[in-house]
C-alpha cells in the first residue's frame, strides 16, 4: 500500500513537470514570434538602357603586310606619321624575289624557243601533234610562273592604300617575316569614328541598328557624344564569348585618337520584364547582392534568400535573380528576424492597384 502511494506521487510529479514544460514551450513560442508584414513581388516591364565600355577606333582602319615572306629591307615611316595614298611605306629585300622573276623569265624564253622550233617541225610533218601540244602547254605554264613571280615582286613593297596616320609598327628593319605578318596599322580618320564594344547575348538581342547611344570619353570629362548602333555581330567572338557591336560616333570635331576608353549607354527600344520589391525588405545589401526573407507558410518560419539587385526605382529596387517562384517577401519586421525565426503575419493592407500584404491564419 505504501509502495502504491509512492508510485502515484511520482506519476503526479512527472505529469506536473511535463505540463509545466509544455506550458513554458508554448509561452516561449509566443514570446519568440516576430510580427511581420508581407509585400508582394511585383512584375513590371521597362526599357532599361544597356551600359557597357568600349574603345574608340577610326571607321577605316587596316593592318598592312607583305604578301610573301622575306627580310624587311626598309620601313620608311614611324608611328604617328601622316601618309598619303600611294606613299611607299616598307619594302622587303628583293634579292631572292628578283632572282625568282629572272628564273621565270628565262623559263618563258626557253619555252617560246621550243614552241617555235616544234611548230616548224610540225609544219614539215617531222614533229607529231602530241609534241606540239606538250610544248604549247609548257609555254603556258612558264608564262603563268612568270606572272606569279612578278605579282609577288609587286607586293614585296607596301604602299599606303589611303590617306591616314600610322597607328602602330609591328616589325623593324632586318627582321624575317612570313607572308601576311602584320607590319603596321594605318587609320583614316576622315571617314569618321566609331566605338567598339562587346555585349553579352541577353543584351545583344535587344539591340537594333540605329539605336541611340550616349558616349562618354575619359579624355573629355563632362562631354557627352551622341552615337548610333552601326553593326551587330550575328555570332559570338570565340575569344571573349561576347557579340561585337560598333557604334557610329558624332565626334563634334574633337581631336580623337584610336583606343580612347569610352562608356556607352545604349537606349535599346525593346522592353524587359523585371521583378521589384520595396527597399525596406532588403538586408545585407552589398553592391549588386542582397538578401530578403520569405515565409515558410506551413511552419510560420522566416527563410533567408540571397538575391541579385539592380537599379532603384522610386521606393523599390529591381531584383535580377533569386526570387523565382516566390510571390511574397517580408517587408516590415526584417530587423528582428534571422533564418528560421518564428513569425506572426499581420493583417493585410490592400491598395487600389494590387494587394501588397497577405494574412496567414
Amino acid at each position: 500500500m505504501k509502495r502504491s502511494i509512492i508510485s502515484v506521487a511520482v506519476l503526479a510529479l512527472v505529469m506536473g513537470v511535463v505540463g509545466c514544460s509544455k506550458s513554458k514551450a508554448s509561452t516561449t513560442r509566443q514570446v519568440e514570434s516576430v510580427p511581420i508584414r508581407l509585400a508582394k513581388v511585383e512584375t513590371d516591364s521597362m526599357v532599361e538602357p544597356i551600359r557597357c565600355i568600349g574603345r574608340t577606333a577610326a571607321k577605316q582602319e587596316m593592318t598592312l603586310s607583305f604578301k610573301i615572306g622575306g627580310i624587311v629591307e626598309r620601313i620608311y615611316v614611324e608611328e604617328g606619321a601622316k601618309v598619303h595614298k600611294g606613299d611607299l611605306l616598307a619594302t622587303l629585300n628583293l634579292s631572292e624575289i628578283n632572282a625568282q622573276v629572272n628564273q621565270a623569265q628565262q623559263g618563258v624564253d626557253k619555252t617560246n624557243r621550243d614552241l617555235e622550233r616544234v611548230r616548224n617541225l610540225y609544219a614539215d610533218s617531222v614533229a607529231s601533234l602530241e609534241q606540239l601540244q606538250n610544248v604549247t602547254t609548257a609555254s603556258e605554264l612558264a608564262k603563268a610562273n612568270l606572272q606569279i613571280a612578278c605579282f609577288n615582286q609587286q607586293y614585296a613593297s607596301i604602299y599606303a592604300p589611303v590617306d591616314g596616320v600610322v597607328m602602330k609598327k609591328f616589325m623593324n628593319e632586318n627582321e624575317l617575316v612570313g607572308g601576311g605578318t602584320p607590319i603596321m596599322a594605318l587609320n583614316n580618320s576622315s571617314k569618321g569614328w566609331i566605338v567598339k564594344t562587346g555585349l553579352a547575348g541577353r543584351d545583344a538581342v535587344r539591340l537594333k541598328i540605329r539605336d541611340l547611344t550616349t558616349v562618354s570619353l575619359d579624355a573629355y570629362p563632362g562631354v557627352k557624344f551622341e552615337g548610333r548602333v552601326r553593326t551587330i555581330a550575328i555570332s559570338a567572338s570565340p575569344m571573349t564569348g561576347t557579340f561585337d557591336v560598333e557604334v557610329e560616333l558624332d565626334s563634334q570635331n574633337m581631336n580623337l585618337l584610336s583606343g580612347l576608353a569610352a562608356k556607352l549607354e545604349i537606349k535599346a527600344e525593346s522592353s524587359t520584364l523585371y521583378r521589384r520589391i520595396p527597399l525596406e525588405a532588403l538586408i545585407e545589401a552589398n553592391g549588386d547582392k542582397a538578401a530578403v526573407y520569405s515565409l515558410d507558410a506551413t511552419q510560420h518560419l522566416a527563410r533567408k534568400i540571397q538575391i541579385g539587385i539592380g537599379p532603384i526605382i522610386g521606393q523599390n529596387v529591381v531584383v535580377t535573380s533569386g526570387l523565382d517562384g516566390v510571390e511574397y517577401i517580408v517587408e516590415d519586421g526584417v530587423s528582428y528576424l534571422r533564418d528560421g525565426s518564428i513569425v506572426a503575419v499581420a493583417a493585410p493592407i490592400t491598395s487600389s492597384d494590387t494587394e501588397r500584404f497577405i494574412a496567414l491564419r
